[in-house]
Protein backbone atom coordinates (compact mmCIF):
# COMPACT_ATOMS: atom_id res chain seq x y z
CA UNK A 1 0.00 0.00 0.00
CA UNK A 2 3.31 2.32 0.56
CA UNK A 3 4.27 1.70 -2.49
CA UNK A 4 1.08 2.74 -4.28
CA UNK A 5 0.75 5.85 -2.49
CA UNK A 6 4.57 6.58 -3.00
CA UNK A 7 3.68 5.90 -6.65
CA UNK A 8 0.93 8.10 -6.67
CA UNK A 9 2.26 11.00 -5.31
CA UNK A 10 5.48 10.64 -7.97
CA UNK A 11 2.54 11.02 -10.55
CA UNK A 12 1.22 14.15 -9.42
CA UNK A 13 4.52 15.84 -8.62
CA UNK A 14 5.44 15.18 -12.32
CA UNK A 15 2.37 15.81 -14.16
CA UNK A 16 2.41 19.33 -11.74
CA UNK A 17 5.98 19.71 -13.01
CA UNK A 18 5.22 19.15 -16.77
CA UNK A 19 2.14 22.08 -16.02
CA UNK A 20 4.70 24.49 -16.08
CA UNK A 21 5.34 23.64 -19.66
CA UNK A 22 3.96 26.87 -22.39
CA UNK A 23 0.70 24.77 -23.23
CA UNK A 24 0.03 22.23 -20.34
CA UNK A 25 -2.87 22.81 -17.57
CA UNK A 26 -3.09 20.85 -14.47
CA UNK A 27 -6.67 19.70 -12.84
CA UNK A 28 -7.73 18.19 -9.43
CA UNK A 29 -10.69 16.01 -9.74
CA UNK A 30 -12.16 12.41 -11.20
CA UNK A 31 -13.39 10.91 -14.07
CA UNK A 32 -14.50 7.97 -12.19
CA UNK A 33 -16.36 7.27 -8.77
CA UNK A 34 -14.15 4.25 -7.87
CA UNK A 35 -11.30 6.58 -7.96
CA UNK A 36 -12.23 9.82 -6.88
CA UNK A 37 -8.52 11.52 -5.91
CA UNK A 38 -7.28 12.30 -8.78
CA UNK A 39 -5.60 14.85 -11.29
CA UNK A 40 -6.14 15.42 -15.49
CA UNK A 41 -2.94 16.96 -16.95
CA UNK A 42 -3.14 18.33 -21.02
CA UNK A 43 0.24 18.17 -22.31
CA UNK A 44 -0.81 20.34 -25.57
CA UNK A 45 -4.30 20.90 -26.62
CA UNK A 46 -4.82 17.31 -27.87
CA UNK A 47 -3.15 14.82 -25.50
CA UNK A 48 -3.68 14.23 -21.34
CA UNK A 49 -2.86 12.00 -18.60
CA UNK A 50 -5.63 11.23 -16.06
CA UNK A 51 -4.42 9.47 -12.79
CA UNK A 52 -7.12 8.66 -10.14
CA UNK A 53 -7.26 6.41 -6.79
CA UNK A 54 -9.93 5.23 -4.63
CA UNK A 55 -9.30 3.64 -1.31
CA UNK A 56 -11.67 1.94 1.29
CA UNK A 57 -11.71 0.53 4.63
CA UNK A 58 -14.86 -1.09 6.58
CA UNK A 59 -15.66 -3.02 9.61
CA UNK A 60 -19.01 -4.76 10.06
CA UNK A 61 -19.92 -5.79 13.86
CA UNK A 62 -22.77 -8.42 14.03
CA UNK A 63 -23.76 -11.28 15.50
CA UNK A 64 -24.19 -12.12 19.58
CA UNK A 65 -21.28 -12.09 20.71
CA UNK A 66 -20.25 -9.36 18.57
CA UNK A 67 -18.21 -10.59 15.71
CA UNK A 68 -15.89 -7.86 13.60
CA UNK A 69 -15.83 -8.42 9.83
CA UNK A 70 -13.24 -6.54 7.71
CA UNK A 71 -13.21 -5.06 4.40
CA UNK A 72 -10.44 -2.85 2.60
CA UNK A 73 -9.05 -2.37 -0.61
CA UNK A 74 -7.95 0.41 -3.31
CA UNK A 75 -8.60 1.43 -7.07
CA UNK A 76 -5.54 3.16 -9.51
CA UNK A 77 -6.84 4.49 -12.65
CA UNK A 78 -5.45 5.98 -15.38
CA UNK A 79 -5.94 7.52 -19.07
CA UNK A 80 -5.06 9.34 -21.90
CA UNK A 81 -7.76 11.68 -22.75
CA UNK A 82 -7.07 12.87 -26.73
CA UNK A 83 -9.15 15.56 -27.75
CA UNK A 84 -10.89 14.67 -31.32
CA UNK A 85 -12.75 18.09 -31.50
CA UNK A 86 -12.89 20.85 -30.00
CA UNK A 87 -15.64 24.19 -29.55
CA UNK A 88 -15.68 27.01 -27.55
CA UNK A 89 -16.68 25.72 -24.34
CA UNK A 90 -16.69 21.94 -25.49
CA UNK A 91 -14.03 19.27 -25.78
CA UNK A 92 -14.99 16.11 -27.56
CA UNK A 93 -12.25 13.33 -26.38
CA UNK A 94 -11.31 9.56 -26.73
CA UNK A 95 -10.00 8.09 -24.00
CA UNK A 96 -8.57 4.63 -23.44
CA UNK A 97 -7.92 3.57 -20.14
CA UNK A 98 -6.76 0.82 -17.85
CA UNK A 99 -8.43 0.54 -14.45
CA UNK A 100 -6.70 -1.56 -11.10
CA UNK A 101 -8.74 -2.56 -8.23
CA UNK A 102 -7.77 -4.99 -5.32
CA UNK A 103 -9.87 -5.66 -2.04
CA UNK A 104 -8.93 -7.64 1.05
CA UNK A 105 -12.04 -9.79 2.44
CA UNK A 106 -11.16 -10.73 6.15
CA UNK A 107 -14.00 -12.56 8.00
CA UNK A 108 -13.50 -13.25 12.19
CA UNK A 109 -12.30 -16.73 12.35
CA UNK A 110 -12.87 -17.27 8.41
CA UNK A 111 -10.43 -17.29 5.78
CA UNK A 112 -9.24 -14.13 4.22
CA UNK A 113 -9.64 -13.80 0.53
CA UNK A 114 -8.78 -10.69 -1.73
CA UNK A 115 -10.28 -10.21 -4.88
CA UNK A 116 -8.56 -8.41 -7.77
CA UNK A 117 -9.97 -7.00 -10.86
CA UNK A 118 -7.79 -5.43 -14.12
CA UNK A 119 -10.10 -3.44 -16.09
CA UNK A 120 -9.31 -2.16 -19.90
CA UNK A 121 -11.56 0.40 -21.58
CA UNK A 122 -11.92 2.74 -24.19
CA UNK A 123 -14.60 5.77 -23.84
CA UNK A 124 -15.99 8.45 -25.86
CA UNK A 125 -16.17 11.54 -23.04
CA UNK A 126 -17.42 14.96 -23.66
CA UNK A 127 -16.09 17.88 -21.40
CA UNK A 128 -17.71 21.08 -21.15
CA UNK A 129 -16.17 23.88 -19.47
CA UNK A 130 -19.15 25.55 -17.27
CA UNK A 131 -16.48 28.60 -16.12
CA UNK A 132 -13.20 29.80 -17.03
CA UNK A 133 -11.21 26.60 -15.49
CA UNK A 134 -14.12 24.14 -13.90
CA UNK A 135 -15.38 21.89 -16.03
CA UNK A 136 -17.90 18.67 -16.04
CA UNK A 137 -17.75 15.73 -18.17
CA UNK A 138 -19.71 12.66 -19.57
CA UNK A 139 -18.46 9.57 -20.96
CA UNK A 140 -19.39 5.96 -22.05
CA UNK A 141 -17.86 3.05 -23.39
CA UNK A 142 -16.84 -0.64 -23.72
CA UNK A 143 -14.41 -2.38 -21.19
CA UNK A 144 -12.63 -5.73 -21.23
CA UNK A 145 -12.08 -7.18 -17.30
CA UNK A 146 -10.39 -10.13 -15.27
CA UNK A 147 -11.25 -10.70 -12.38
CA UNK A 148 -9.81 -13.47 -9.67
CA UNK A 149 -9.40 -14.24 -6.30
CA UNK A 150 -7.23 -15.79 -4.12
CA UNK A 151 -9.15 -19.14 -2.74
CA UNK A 152 -8.72 -22.81 -3.38
CA UNK A 153 -9.90 -23.24 -6.09
CA UNK A 154 -9.18 -19.90 -7.38
CA UNK A 155 -12.45 -18.04 -8.72
CA UNK A 156 -11.68 -16.47 -11.81
CA UNK A 157 -13.84 -14.64 -14.72
CA UNK A 158 -13.52 -12.41 -17.61
CA UNK A 159 -15.55 -10.59 -20.42
CA UNK A 160 -16.51 -7.13 -21.94
CA UNK A 161 -18.90 -4.84 -20.61
CA UNK A 162 -20.36 -1.71 -21.63
CA UNK A 163 -19.46 1.45 -18.86
CA UNK A 164 -20.71 4.85 -18.50
CA UNK A 165 -20.90 8.43 -16.59
CA UNK A 166 -23.77 10.17 -17.25
CA UNK A 167 -25.99 13.27 -15.91
CA UNK A 168 -26.26 11.70 -12.95
CA UNK A 169 -22.70 10.50 -11.85
CA UNK A 170 -20.29 13.58 -13.78
CA UNK A 171 -16.70 13.93 -13.68
CA UNK A 172 -15.72 17.39 -12.68
CA UNK A 173 -12.08 18.94 -12.93
CA UNK A 174 -10.66 21.91 -11.43
CA UNK A 175 -8.18 23.34 -13.13
CA UNK A 176 -4.86 24.78 -10.62
CA UNK A 177 -2.19 24.78 -12.44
Amino acid sequence: MKKIFALTALAIMLCAAASFAAEAKTALGFHSYDAPVGIRTWFNSQLGLDLGVGLSSQTNTHGSPAVDDKDSGYTIEAGLPYVFKSWDKVKFIGRPGVIYNTNKQEPNGGTTVKNTNLSVTGELEVEYSIAENLTISMSHGIAYYSDHDDRTPENKSSGFNTIGNSWSSLGFHVYLW
